[in-house]
């Protein structure tokens, strides 16, 4: 094993005939992804997703599922781990889109609650046959014990992170400038 910089990220790397191969789980997650964001653009053309990003498509599912209650940017910020400006910009555009509107909320005025709206509905429609498709490809090869282990070690390593991230807020808040 041997250590390289690479965009200022240290990976471990194991020679394997002839050849260095990158055996970090970061590297491996990241593959992944590129993978799945790669299958669910072919899959349907992005004309059809009225180019809305994967991203579009998790906050779409998380409005349907909490359909029976107020949803606010910040409890997007919170579930998707994306800070304000982002999730902001990301929310304007995909109002634009007529995917969701904001309206105010009737126990806080100043508060925007976030609805769907029947772009956003019909988004979610086209997005759950993808979703199902991809889920399937994706673990085809795993025993429903090994997606059991993975969604665990995922959820691990997500609370990790988070909980590190709080951890280094938490200081830099406590810190005398």
């Amino acid at each position: 094993t041997r250590n390289c910089s690479v965009n200022r990220i240290v990976c471990r790397q194991t020679k394997r005939e002839g050849s260095s191969v990158n055996t970090d789980i970061c590297f491996f997650v990241k593959k992944l992804d590129h993978h799945i964001s790669r299958r669910f653009y072919s899959m349907y053309s992005r004309k059809a997703l009225e180019e809305c990003s994967m991203s579009n498509v998790w906050i779409v599912d998380y409005l349907y599922d909490h359909r029976d209650r107020d949803v606010f940017q910040k409890e997007i910020e919170d579930k998707f781990f994306v800070n304000r400006a982002t999730v902001s910009k990301m929310l304007k555009l995909m109002e634009e889109k007529k995917l969701i509107c904001r309206m105010p909320s009737a126990a806080d005025s100043r508060k925007k609650k976030l609805i769907l709206d029947e772009k956003g509905y019909a988004l979610r429609r086209l997005c759950q046959s993808i979703r199902s498709e991809m889920e399937m490809q994706v673990a085809s090869s795993l025993t429903e014990e090994e997606k059991e282990l993975f969604r665990s070690l995922c959820l691990k390593m997500i609370k990790n992170m988070e909980g590190e991230k709080e951890n280094t807020e938490g200081l830099s808040s406590n810190m005398k400038v």
